[in-house]
């Protein structure tokens, strides 16, 4: 359990943040957990939900929205349906369109007050909850957020850096789709609801959530074992048994255990860990060496696996 749990919870009626976190819990990846539970059009809103709920500190929420179009709209929807403790939101919209009616009616029912501000530096001064769908205002951004405050990137692509050194801390929403040699991560949201990493464990940090499947292309699903479950093998990898490597140099087809990157105790930590991470059984399964010797491998056992569930 969190050190620091926020505002996490069940909801009565149907909650897709509530739903998402037993995905994860059962051991679905958030590119899966997210494809049944959430649109299209509104998975970066629950994941910013879920990322306020597990990662704020404890408190009043005052929430900043930054963006356009239906991204912003279903970020203030979410806010006022699934972040509990929100007492205002500032909006900086770049679209100029005004907020809908029903919105802004749904806001003030909930008792949660609303400001629209001109500049982007307005309305992140001074909120806890920060989500940024996109950019915009660069010379008003505040040079700090108030501590215990959660800064969520939903807009594809990368920030300025002056923007994300307010950050003492980096999460993502997938550790399979992390591009190698940017700055340290924590954990994936997954790892935080599941009770894998701490979470938060000082109230005046300041965190920041990378919402990498923001920036993946749209198109047919891929052939065979999903690229983020193969990059997640390959991270686990590097990460625990060979430090030097980065996951793009690991080839999928080479034999770990004849090259000696995996030794028989490491063998049995990343069996506990497939095990563990895709919600497997093992210790119900005859295994051999062979299912676990190469990346390629360990995803033919996966998917083999998951075809019995």
């Amino acid at each position: 359990m969190n050190g620091f749990p926020g505002h996490h919870g069940r909801h009565d009626g149907a909650d897709p943040v509530d739903a998402l976190a037993e995905r994860l819990m059962t051991g679905d990846g958030v590119e899966a957990a997210l494809s049944s539970v959430a649109a299209p059009e509104h998975r970066a809103a629950v994941l910013a939900a879920l990322s306020a709920r597990y990662l704020l500190a404890p408190g009043v929420v005052t929430a900043s929205v930054v963006g356009a179009g239906r991204a912003v709209r279903a970020q203030l929807d979410a806010v006022a349906r699934h972040v509990p403790g929100t007492s205002h939101v500032a909006v900086r919209l770049l679209d100029g369109e005004p907020l809908d009616r029903d919105l802004v009616d749904r806001l003030r029912r909930t008792g949660i007050g609303l400001s629209v501000t001109a500049t982007a530096g307005e309305a992140v001064f001074g909120a806890t909850l920060v989500v940024v769908t996109d950019f915009a205002d660069p010379d008003t951004w505040p040079t700090h957020l108030p501590g215990g405050s959660v800064l969520v990137n939903a807009t594809g692509d990368d920030l300025p850096p002056a923007v994300t050194r307010v950050a003492d801390l980096v999460f993502v929403d997938d550790l399979g789709l992390l591009r190698p040699g940017g700055r340290p991560v924590e954990a994936d949201l997954r790892q935080v609801v599941t009770g894998e990493c701490a979470g938060r464990t000082s109230a005046d940090h300041v965190l920041l959530v990378e919402l990498l499947t923001e920036g993946r292309q749209p198109g047919p699903p891929l052939e065979g074992l999903p690229v983020s479950t193969e990059n997640e093998i390959k991270r686990f990898v590097v990460t625990s048994f060979a430090p030097d490597l980065t996951p793009d140099q690991l080839p999928s087809d080479l034999d770990l255990l004849d090259n000696g990157v995996v030794d028989s105790l490491g063998l049995l930590r990343l069996i506990a860990w497939v095990g563990e991470r895709y919600g497997i059984p093992v210790e119900e399964r005859d295994i051999s060496p062979a299912q676990f010797s190469s990346v390629e491998a360990i995803g033919a056992f996966i998917r083999e696996s998951r075809s019995f569930v």
